[in-house]
């Protein structure tokens, strides 16, 4: 199975610059076999923090991956991720100004029918089939923790969509150790549409994303984008986020062709015509059966008394009978809270790079979290969590992680 199609695209919403960064390229393994890969980091941190955060994460990132040297994609996107991780804690440790800072990170690697994933944050993976559509990687946002509240009765649903601390984030990139991080492999059957994006997508909902995907030729995922990017700025939110995504179309399933197909055809033959050969032999028993049991009394009247001689004559036959043998409750942790500036008119931005570093302004800190609609319980889990004895984490994390959050560092601003 091979991709059919791929592209990404991104705008700035209502902030006052890009804080997305989405890109494509290339994970290698140590034995030279390689895949496609696209990754999304979403920042946060304050002005400009955030930014720097998102283009060192997917900087160091795509380099790790790059570089070749492991034995599966799964090591690989894992050793992936604590290298971006170390790369925004060095940053932060030589310039303090921005201690703050840090970002979400999704990425996905398509190895034919397998894709494999790995996730920190609320950056979203999802994955379109006729089925419909699955959220594949966890969400580690306050949003699922208020959701569950909800329906243990604790809060309405009202309550929950404008919890301050919904889109507050429970684990992110920020040089520290990491909390919780999700991984894990999906099998594909072919023709599924996947999508990356950072989560400014959530304005649109799920039912308008579906009815994007399936209205548009699937062989034209730039369309696509651009039609939901599109229907993000017709909505006009005021406090709408950066918002980037990235679609990767895969190749239908086709129909098995050739000397195996024909060999598969002729043992549908065979077997057929031994269903009916069975049926054949079972009735001719059934028969033989029946009719023995009506040869056998005849036998029995013919014989003759105890001492005369079994004679036979035209009128008397004497019968001989042939032998026939028939067939065989979750506590919050302490949120960190996205920043982004003020609201401000924004552009549509197909690129995304670092803005030049300066100090957080006090009136960042002043901006209280978005709150992002959703009425969605947790998110599904993938069809297999990957093993996770082949990584050796000296920053103590654990890999796919959904238990108790570790402690969390408050951000400032909405998402």
């Amino acid at each position: 199975m091979r991709i059919l199609a791929s592209a990404h695209d991104q705008i700035i919403g209502r902030r006052s610059e890009q804080q997305d960064v989405i890109a494509e390229g290339v994970a290698r393994l140590g034995d030279g076999h390689q895949a496609r890969l696209m990754v999304v980091a979403d920042g946060m941190g304050g002005h400009s923090g955030g930014a720097i955060a998102a283009e060192i994460a997917v900087t160091a990132f795509l380099a790790h991956c790059e570089g070749g040297g492991w034995p599966d994609f799964t090591v690989l996107l894992r050793n992936a991720l604590l290298s971006a991780n170390r790369a925004i804690g060095e940053y932060t440790r030589q310039n303090t100004a921005f201690s703050d800072m840090g970002c979400t990170l999704i990425a996905a690697v398509f190895d034919g029918p397998r894709l494999y994933h790995i996730s920190v944050g609320d950056s979203l993976l999802l994955c379109v089939a006729d089925e419909g559509i699955d959220r594949l990687n966890a969400d580690h946002s306050m949003a699922p923790l208020i959701d569950g509240q909800v329906l243990r009765g604790e809060m309405t649903l009202d309550e929950a969509r404008n919890h301050p601390q919904r889109s507050a984030l429970r684990s992110a990139l920020t040089g520290r150790p990491l909390s919780l991080i999700d991984d894990g492999l999906r099998n594909l059957a072919g023709g599924e549409i996947v999508i990356l994006a950072s989560d400014g997508i959530l304005s649109l909902g799920e039912a308008r994303v579906l009815d994007v995907i399936r209205t548009t030729p699937e062989a034209k995922p730039d369309a696509m984008i651009a039609t939901m990017l599109d229907d993000v700025e017709t909505l006009g939110l005021h406090d709408q986020d950066n918002c980037s995504i990235g679609i990767v179309v895969m190749e239908p399933a086709l129909p098995r062709s050739g000397p195996r197909a024909g060999n598969r055809g002729m043992r549908k033959g065979l077997a057929a015509a031994t269903v009916v050969l069975g049926l054949a032999v079972a009735a001719c028993a059934w028969w033989v059966l029946t009719a023995s049991s009506k040869i056998m009394p005849e036998m029995v009247e013919s014989q003759p008394e105890a001492g005369q001689m079994m004679t036979s004559s035209p009128t008397t036959p004497v019968r001989r009978p042939g032998v026939r043998v028939p067939p065989a409750s979750v506590q919050e942790p302490e949120p960190t809270t996205k920043a982004k500036g003020p609201p401000q008119p924004g552009a549509r931005n197909s690129g995304a790079g670092a803005a030049p570093p300066a100090k957080a302004s006090e009136a960042d800190a002043a901006v209280t979290p978005k709150a992002t609609p959703s009425e969605a319980p947790d998110p599904k889990l993938p069809d297999a969590a990957v093993g996770l004895e082949q990584v050796v984490d000296p920053d103590g994390v654990t890999f796919g992680s959904r238990g108790k959050p570790g402690e969390q560092k408050a951000r400032n601003g909405p998402q």
